[in-house]
């Protein structure tokens, strides 16, 4: 039977209190979607919950690698990066058609023979450490990128990563559409408001208040996972959970550059303090970052501001022959690391922390907590987190393979020669407003200037006929629905540009 978009909600929605799950799993990041479909593969009942957007938080903020923790090292770190190696590589064999090796190059900054010998013991071991699977450290003699440098470095290293050739958030959204279907629901923007675990049925009652449909239902569930990411620690307080563990918070900003065609490899260049910038090509941009900054809350986190742009810049003049000039940054990335610390940590270098994960299961109730990780152990992470569940709880249905999902169909964008996710085909994977599909669905609000309506807004008229796909009844216009993003678009990219002293001050708004 086919639905359409609200249709299909409904249905879900109508499930979600018709049936006790085994499994709730608050969070639609990379943690909470991969363990959805782990836990879905093995025959649990399972409905997966977040206040926003799949992949609305940290997990649209990558930059697209999927690596084995090469930067550990210098902290001789070497059961993380043996780990995230083996990670990258079930990745690659496992999801083929989203994850795709890649070489990278580093570049030795430093003549002197010390400085490159560490880098070149350091990569061998790298690759040991990854199994050999990956291709062979080398010397790169002359390479494309050479001219767009302001100095011949005297060494430059080649190795293998893997990547996600298509998108951070696309990525996250495949485990969820392969996973879903009507009895084990995948719901977005559904804010759970509150809660309580009933000891005599052994039951959580959970309230949630959908967006979407405007109303209010409850769910009951066996167990809980707060797969909530830099959010978790709020809900575990808002629930009255307490844990070992929580999440010290580091923001990390990119800006995408308009891509000089002989950019075609990732570079990696070491800073004056030796920790490292990324050079990235994806699509027709190139990604420059990230910062490394502690942050006081995840509001902050996920707030770009002039400074950040300021450092930037600077260091990408340092590296780079051409200095940067406004007509070459094409758009701003952020998002927030959640760094997984012992409860009485204050504070330290988050360079001296790496990306590792703790799943605690609560011992008086049915309560599991994700902490730290990254997209390359989304699969260790979920295998850890059905284990302990598997220690309380059993499928209450067979396990059975699930389905491949159906790629939507594509349209054209202007000034772009590849072509995205249409919005109608995007509907149907619970895309509900303009925002959800530039930025999540599509890379329309990365790949093209000012989040997709161009530099002097001359895309506005198409993004106004993209908004009447996902505006209800009840709302405003189409017309009334950009120019609200287009004051967005001013105040989080154009004023943060100017402040930083890459654009005029005196920039007109549009």
């Amino acid at each position: 039977m086919s639905y359409t978009a609200m249709e299909y909600r409904r249905v879900e929605v109508d499930a979600a209190q018709s049936h006790i799950f085994d499994v709730v799993i608050i969070g639609a990041g990379i943690s909470g979607a991969c363990l959805f479909h782990q836990l879905r593969k093995k025959g649990y009942r399972v409905l997966l919950a977040d206040k926003s957007d799949f992949a609305g938080g940290t997990s649209q903020a990558s930059a697209m690698m999927l690596w084995g923790g090469i930067a550990y090292l210098r902290s001789f770190d070497l059961a993380t990066v043996a780990r995230l190696s083996s990670s990258r590589e079930a990745l690659v064999r496992g999801m083929r058609d989203y994850v795709k090796p890649r070489t990278f190059r580093y570049i030795v900054p430093s003549p002197k023979i010390g400085n490159r010998a560490i880098v070149k013991s350091a990569l061998y071991l790298y690759w040991l450490l990854g199994g050999f699977r990956r291709s062979r450290p080398r010397i790169a003699g002359s390479f494309d990128e050479l001219p767009l440098l302001n100095a011949n470095p005297k060494n430059c290293y080649e190795y293998e990563e893997a990547y996600l050739p298509e998108s951070d958030a696309r990525f996250v959204l495949q485990w969820i559409l392969r996973a879903r279907n009507a009895a084990n629901p995948a719901l977005n923007y559904c804010q759970i408001e509150s809660g309580e675990f009933d000891s005599s049925k052994r039951l959580w009652n959970l309230d949630i208040e959908d967006s979407i449909l405007g109303r209010q239902f409850s769910v009951r569930t066996k167990l809980v996972v707060n797969a909530a990411g830099v959010w978790a620690d709020a809900l575990n307080d808002r629930f009255g959970i307490e844990t070992p563990y929580r999440h010290l918070l580091s923001k990390g900003v990119f800006i995408g550059l308009r891509r000089d065609p002989s950019h075609t490899t990732p570079l990696i260049l070491e800073k004056d303090d030796q920790d490292c910038y990324a050079f990235i090509p994806w699509g027709p941009i190139s990604l420059w970052g990230p910062t490394e900054t502690f942050t006081p809350s995840v509001q902050d986190g996920f707030s770009i501001s002039s400074d950040d742009v300021r450092m930037l810049v600077e260091e990408f003049d340092k590296h780079f022959a051409a200095p940067l000039n406004p007509e070459d940054v094409v758009s701003l990335r952020c998002g927030v690391r959640g760094l997984a610390v012992p409860r009485s940590t204050r504070q330290a270098r988050s360079q001296s922390l790496s990306r590792k994960y703790v799943v605690h299961r609560d011992r008086d109730i049915p309560w599991v907590s994700i902490h730290g990780g990254k997209l390359t152990s989304c699969v260790p992470i979920a295998d850890a987190a059905a284990a302990v569940i598997s220690q309380s709880i059993h499928p209450s249905m067979p396990s059975s393979p699930l389905p491949e999902c159906i790629e939507p169909e594509t349209e054209s964008f202007p000034g772009l020669e590849e072509r995205v996710p249409s919005a109608r085909g995007c509907a149907n994977e619970s895309c509900w407003s303009l925002q959800d599909y530039l930025r999540r669905r599509t890379n329309i609000a990365q790949w093209v200037p000012r989040g997709g309506l161009g530099p002097l807004n001359e895309n506005a008229a198409h993004l106004e006929r993209l908004s009447e796909v996902f505006l209800k009844p009840d709302e405003k216009s189409a017309r009334a629905e950009v120019r609200a993003y287009q004051k967005e678009i001013e105040t989080k990219y154009d004023r943060v540009l100017a402040e930083s002293s890459l654009m005029s001050a005196a920039v007109e708004v549009l």
